[in-house]
């Protein structure tokens, strides 16, 4: 009890310490508007009109999203401190230390795996992959949600190891809150039934002769044993809640938020579904060239697919022969593949090909690979614990500091908009966003440069066109500002900015025909 203590302790003290550095940022142009510094609804704090609104369709239209639970935390911060930022910020991070400790309870108290699970809950916290979750206000859903998510293990584990209406209906309670802060749960029955056949051995059928014991000293637990369909049975409750909330999700992004099939074609979704598994894998064991946003990859030879296909295939051939020896494999590549069904783009919602914040939860099955299987091996060899020791003390400073830089580019919008840039290539929407955060502060010869490349990749963008129009008008190229304004209403003659356009598209024309007029030229 002392051990499991002290390392919780520890847990939230590194978390702390690392992330500390968030309480002196500011609020970002990306999203914080909308949930929190220009809603109206959250502006008010705890209320009964916003808490009515939180739970109403209403609310979809804000987001694309109805995550009540995630409004309410919002409407709570500005309740305690009003728009001050490092409120809303360090309320991410003790979200997220509280979420690595729950974690390594979990998997304590299903594995007896003392030192595995606390190594698994350390990566959690600590790996740059998650400073996006943490750092962002707007991504308070991400952590909130899987507060509820690690809480439901906890509670599952309780119920697994005595069967009983009290820890089933308090997990039955912590996913639907869970699935009201993000419906990133959804995968969360399917990764129960994973844990049923390891660590839990709930299964009679994963319990084999040749199953490998847990690599820590402590014995694994005991938990009763059923059939598949008994622990299918009672996962039904889970999945018809799971059902629900896909179609409240469905319905809420289908109102303008899902991307349709002639914008990003079913082929085109699943090139970058591949592309996305790749990448996340890439990102999880070298985190570099991590940004807030991922342009779509240019589809043209199939050989990255396949090269994908082989790479999915070259690990899980080798995890399911291993199966029987070594479940966690298996269980942890599952948690993997699975967790990222619901973001990998087959239903595609926004404009980026793949995300940081999507690894929030998906990371721990590939932590959990890596660490038993580290433990496997080292027990193994001569002197394997101080190897494992050492290695896990490197392992921890190095993903520390990693992500104690990868904050520091989160400290306001320009920061974090130029470092994308610097890391990607082809970024309309990061061009265009730092263009108008410039623009929005009064910089229009720094803001130009960036429309003027959002739009050499991307000549169809109507925002891009209709500020190059202002800033050429202010500038006194009548023509240019006229040219740029005619497009911006051609592409998008319903924008919000459509009335402006036409008003500043008839006074260039106004003072060019004036001008031509006084120069004795014809008026174009």
């Amino acid at each position: 009890m002392r051990s499991k203590l002290a390392i919780v302790l520890t847990l939230l003290a590194a978390t702390l310490l690392v992330y500390w550095q968030c309480g002196s940022h500011e609020f970002i142009i990306l999203d914080d508007h909308s949930y929190v510094t220009l809603n109206p609804e959250i502006q008010g704090g705890l209320n009964w009109p916003g808490i009515r609104w939180a739970f109403s369709a209403a609310s979809m239209e804000a987001t694309g999203n109805w995550h009540p639970v995630t409004w309410l935390s919002h409407m709570a911060d500005i309740q305690l401190f009003a728009l001050n930022p490092a409120g809303h910020h360090l309320t991410n991070v003790c979200l997220h230390a509280a979420n690595a400790a729950l974690l390594f309870l979990a998997l304590s108290a299903m594995s007896g795996a003392l030192w595995c699970s606390a190594a698994v809950a350390a990566i959690f916290a600590l790996h740059p992959l998650h400073v996006e979750s943490v750092a962002w206000v707007s991504e308070r859903k991400d952590v909130l949600s899987t507060f509820f998510w690690m809480l439901t293990m906890l509670c599952y584990a309780s119920y697994a190891r005595r069967p009983r209406p009290a820890p089933y209906l308090a997990a039955l309670a912590a996913f639907c809150l869970g699935l009201m802060a993000k419906p990133m749960l959804v995968t969360l029955p399917l990764v129960l039934l994973c844990l049923d056949v390891w660590p839990l051995r709930r299964s009679a059928a994963a319990l084999s002769a040749g199953a490998a014991p847990a690599p820590d000293p402590a014995a694994s637990p005991a938990f009763p044993r059923r059939g598949f369909g008994a622990l299918l049975l009672e996962k039904l409750p889970f999945l018809g809640i799971t059902a629900l909330f896909c179609a409240i999700a469905l319905y809420s992004q289908g109102k303008g938020h899902m991307a349709n099939l002639a914008e990003y074609p079913l082929a085109f979704r699943l090139y970058n579904g591949l592309l996305g598994y790749r990448g996340y894998l890439s990102k999880a064991f070298w985190p570099t060239d991590l940004a807030v946003f991922y342009p779509f990859p240019v589809l043209g030879s199939l050989r990255p697919a396949l090269g994908c296909i082989l790479l999915l295939l070259g690990i899980s051939v080798p995890v399911l022969f291993n199966r029987r020896r070594r479940p966690y494999l298996l269980v942890g590549w599952l948690w993997f593949l699975v967790t990222l069904v619901p973001v990998i783009g087959i239903v595609q919602v926004g404009g980026q090909s793949m995300a940081d914040r999507y690894m929030y939860v998906p990371l721990v099955g590939l932590s959990i690979m890596v660490v038993w299987g580290f433990a496997e091996l080292a027990a193994r060899l001569p002197g394997g614990r101080a190897i494992a020791a050492a290695a896990a003390v490197a392992l921890l400073a190095s993903l520390s500091l990693a992500t104690w830089r990868q904050l520091g580019y989160w400290q306001n919008s320009r920061a974090l908009l130029e470092h994308t840039l610097q890391v990607t290539s082809g970024n309309a929407f990061i061009e265009n966003l730092l263009g108008t955060e410039l623009f929005e502060q009064g910089r229009y010869p720094e803001a130009l440069p960036h429309f003027q490349a959002a739009l050499r990749i991307n000549p169809r963008n109507e925002l891009a066109h209709y500020r190059v129009g202002i800033i050429s008008m202010m500038r006194g190229d009548l023509e240019g500002a006229a040219d740029h304004l005619s497009l911006a209403l051609y592409l998008n003659p319903a924008s919000e900015r459509s009335g402006n356009a036409r008003a500043m598209l008839e006074r260039c024309r106004t003072l060019l025909q004036k001008n031509a007029a006084q120069s004795g030229a014809k008026a174009p």
